[in-house]
């Protein structure tokens, strides 16, 4: 599959059962170590995290907090 941005939008409970799953937190690893966009809310900061991104985030990830957000995230990806 080929994507060039991930939107991490998980529930607190949702986010707290990724955290369990390998796959999860490697899907996270994979986006980041290739570069894709990661669109996420604050519920996905643990995940983030645990996927072993570093503390300082890139240009990269974008805090979707508001509508405005959004459309900064889809602005970057067409980019």
């Amino acid at each position: 599959m080929l994507y060039d941005a991930v939107a991490l939008l998980p529930s607190q409970a949702g986010a707290t059962m990724l955290l369990q799953e390998s796959t999860a937190r490697d899907f996270v690893a994979d986006a980041f170590a290739h570069c894709k966009f990661i669109g996420y809310v604050a519920s996905a900061m643990p995940l983030i995290t645990k996927a072993g991104v570093p503390a300082s985030l890139d240009e990269g990830f974008i805090a979707l907090e508001d509508t405005a957000d959004c459309r900064t995230f889809l602005s970057r990806c067409g980019a």
